[in-house]
């Protein structure tokens, strides 16, 4: 059966630890936890580890035309809602990845400062688990394993090893593991990104010359 949504991933998980399936992630774990409030942590660490190209996401930040920057910028934006922490990159020009923008601040409000407008924002976001890289897809079954491991059996040596199966040793900061293989394999399918305009001083150096 393929792994197309939340619950099947929490479901591959309790099939690690051989318990029952859930049929809801609004089922009720021991202690009276959902398991929707244990399973999205996991999923937006695992996010947001690496700009993953099947959770990458291009969108238009509004422009706050009634809001004046207190920041000596032209204008402000607001950020998009859906997405994991802070933007990758802001572009000019979503048609062009050359146009990353340099200057700019946030705020407090989720707000971008710039002198910008249109304003994009490249972003990671919560992508559906059918739209995952495969290996991506394991290490994440994996961590949500063993992130309920000690609370439904109680073995806290299983759950370490279910979590540094997912994510390597402590030294690898969450880069071990099947997350490591996730990288590599999703780094294959990503293109490299041009520098911006005007960004690499030897080309600068070259055309001036």
């Amino acid at each position: 059966m393929p792994i197309t949504a939340d619950i099947d991933i929490v479901n591959a998980a309790c099939a690690l630890l051989s318990i029952d399936p859930l049929q809801s992630m609004g089922d009720e774990m021991p202690g009276g936890q959902a398991a929707q409030m244990l399973y999205d942590p996991i999923v937006e660490l695992c996010l947001g580890l690496a700009p993953w190209s099947f959770s990458r996401r291009t969108g238009q930040c509004a422009l706050l035309a009634s809001v004046t920057s207190l920041l000596g910028y032209g204008y402000v934006h607001q950020l998009p809602a859906d997405r994991i922490g802070l933007p990758d990159r802001l572009l000019a020009d979503a048609t062009v990845p050359g146009s990353a923008i340099q200057a700019f601040e946030y705020d407090e409000e989720d707000r971008v400062h710039s002198d910008w407008n249109p304003l994009y924002a490249q972003y990671t976001w919560r992508s559906l688990p059918g739209r995952w890289h495969p290996v991506f897809r394991t290490a994440v079954i994996h961590a949500v394993a063993a992130g309920f491991c000690e609370l439904l059996t109680g073995n806290s040596g299983m759950a370490q090893d279910l979590h540094q199966k997912a994510f390597g040793t402590p030294s690898e900061a969450y880069r071990g593991g099947l997350m490591r293989a996730a990288l590599a394999a999703d780094g294959r399918n990503t293109p490299a990104r041009r520098l911006p305009e005007g960004s690499n001083p030897l080309l600068v150096a070259w055309n001036a010359s």
